[in-house]
């Protein structure tokens, strides 16, 4: 078949490895004018090992595994440890579970795509037509193409969601909370480990270990409606909502905020929806089922559900028969991810004081 991959991040690069592998002939288009680069540590675990070990990729993501920020640093504002909560002990579903930077997962990813793949960056995809047999893209200053499946694997704030299924706000469910990321975050170098401060409703997090520093400033908020792409008005944002936070290392956090180039902001939401194809249109990754930023396991759901709508293509006699195997072997692993991130969010960044200490208590060793 001829398959257009809408993204060209985790879910779009599981995608196309998987899909080449078939035999189909795949084309990427990315609206970014190149891989994308940014984010933090995250995990491969449980049903996605099997899926990276199917891929040909777990020894490479063994290899890349981090063993930093395995002990996570509950913090007051001196910066004395009130709690310590082990990762490993409590998180991961089995010490096999693998934590690697999200762009070395990439470019691993990235390295296992067969060569007949085509990958355009730099295209914004403007519309989808579809008839009984084909789906017809449209672009911006590019001429229509047609194919047999199209697959949405653009992330939380999904074109091709838009386009096939309707507005984000039908979908996207806000959790109550922000987050933005700093990256190379200097002024929080003298720190080690994983060190996270909590005043009611926002948390400074300091991932000191890391290739370099990255910290994280996150607040519990009813939907604000920004624009996504304006990341001063983002900036904005996170300094207005710790202006009144002076104690451990906000001061610093927010120096960095201020001077950053590579800031990332976005909603902690999760995508719900009832189904996740739409003819021959089919989501794979955040689009369709994000658990959010909380749940760690964004990526590892999008690889297998990469491994999942393949091997459906490949078993079943037409693409609609294959597209509701997907949905159905999917929504298991989507339902028990999604599960977890409300009660991440409730221990890490408690509402209240009394909530901050009960949590430090409940992990004081």
């Amino acid at each position: 078949m001829d398959i257009l991959v809408v993204g060209g991040s985790i879910a779009g690069l599981s995608a196309a490895v998987v899909l080449g592998a078939q035999g189909h002939r795949v084309t990427v288009i990315e609206q970014a004018a190149g891989r994308r680069s940014g984010g933090v540590a995250i995990d491969v675990r449980g049903r996605a090992l099997e899926t990276a070990r199917a891929m040909g990729v777990l020894d490479d993501i063994h290899a890349s595994r981090i063993t930093a920020n395995a002990v996570w640093n509950f913090v007051d504002s001196e910066g004395s440890v009130q709690g310590s909560w082990h990762i490993a002990d409590e998180l991961y579903d089995s010490p096999d579970d693998i934590e690697l930077l999200r762009d070395r997962l990439a470019e691993i990813l990235a390295a296992r795509v067969p060569r007949d793949v085509v990958f355009r960056y730099d295209e914004t995809l403007t519309g989808l037509t579809q008839d009984a047999t084909s789906v017809t893209a449209s672009y911006a200053g590019r001429a229509p193409e047609r194919f047999d499946l199209v697959v949405g694997a653009d992330g939380l704030h999904s074109t091709v969601r838009r386009i096939a299924f309707g507005p984000e706000r039908d979908f996207l469910h806000h959790l109550g909370s922000y987050v933005g990321l700093v990256r190379g975050a200097h002024r929080l170098a003298d720190l080690s480990g994983m060190q996270i401060y909590n005043v009611p409703g926002r948390v400074l997090s300091v991932a000191a270990d890391n290739p370099e520093p990255v910290a994280m400033l996150a607040f519990r908020s009813p939907w604000l409606d920004y624009d996504f792409r304006d990341t001063e008005a983002q900036k904005r944002l996170v300094l207005e909502a710790f202006d009144d936070v002076s104690g451990w290392r906000v001061p610093d956090a927010l120096a960095e905020v201020r001077a950053c180039d590579n800031f990332y902001f976005d909603s902690i939401a999760q995508v719900r929806m009832p189904g996740w194809s739409s003819g021959r249109v089919v989501l794979v990754g955040d689009s369709g089922y994000g658990p959010s930023f909380f749940s760690g396991m964004g990526s590892s759901l999008a690889m297998i559900g990469a491994e999942l709508l393949a091997a459906a293509l490949a078993e079943e006699t037409s693409v609609e028969k294959a597209l509701r195997r997907y949905e159905r072997q999917m929504r298991p692993h989507v339902d028990d991810a999604q599960s977890m991130a409300l009660d991440g969010m409730d221990w890490l960044f408690p509402e209240t004081q009394e909530g901050i200490d009960e949590r430090n208590a409940a992990w004081r060793k």
